[in-house]
């Protein structure tokens, strides 16, 4: 049998198999798809801010591109530092802890920038925080000799939760779930026919037990002359 030959087979198999045990599918997808629902509306609005700082070099004849790539990365450091959050965080009446772990500073390759993520749960308090946050930023470089730094983009509060998708992982949710109940269907598609053909072969033993047996064929005598 060739490969298309055999994909047809299992083609016809799962079909065959949809067809005769559509409850079992839906005896397994209808919890699923019911609990990832369930899950996904429990699920907090999300509101994630985003404020840029960039960066450029001061007029020294000493700084290069390649200096410049290496001073970054301790930006990022130092918008994430407990001291930092402590100072910020403590102005705003913010629980540091909250904020360090709801933050993500990063640079992104091939730039000088610094992009602040922050998701608090709230849109004001998550722009405030983020905006704080970049202003502390620029005024830590005032003292850098090589940097200096503006703000380039402030954090806006949304008007709508950016996240999360709900209808997005219901749909990844109902997949899984389908694919899972028609697996259980071709299971009990192939062990119902095995079964069968068990049950059959028994039938055939009990036949040939109690099936009385043929009478011999007589064979007549025959006399000396």
């Amino acid at each position: 049998m060739t490969t298309d030959e055999r994909g047809a087979a299992r083609g016809r198999e799962v079909v065959t198999a949809v067809r005769r045990f559509w409850w079992v599918v839906l005896l397994v997808a209808l919890p699923l798809v019911a609990g990832t629902a369930v899950y996904a509306s429990s699920l907090p609005d999300e509101y994630e801010v985003e404020a840029v700082v960039a960066f450029v070099p001061r007029e020294r004849p000493e700084t290069g591109a390649d200096l410049v790539e290496l001073l970054l990365p301790k930006y990022a450091v130092y918008a994430r530092s407990d001291q930092t959050l402590r100072r910020v965080a403590g102005r705003l009446d913010e629980d540091p802890e909250e904020v360090q772990a709801a933050l993500h500073a990063v640079v992104p390759p091939d730039t000088a920038q610094l992009e602040l993520t922050l998701d608090l749960g709230s849109a004001r308090r998550s722009a405030r925080t983020a905006n704080a946050i970049a202003d502390d930023v620029v005024r830590f470089t005032r003292s850098d000799p090589v940097l200096s730094a503006a703000v380039i983009t402030d954090a806006v509060p949304p008007e709508e939760p950016t996240g999360p998708s709900r209808l997005a992982f219901v749909a990844v949710g109902t997949f899984v779930a389908l694919v899972a109940g028609v697996f259980g269907a071709v299971l009990v598609h192939r062990r119902r026919p095995a079964r069968s053909h068990a049950r059959d072969r028994g039938a055939v033993r009990h036949e040939s037990r109690v099936r009385p047996p043929l009478p011999r064929e007589r064979v007549p005598e025959t006399t000396a002359p």
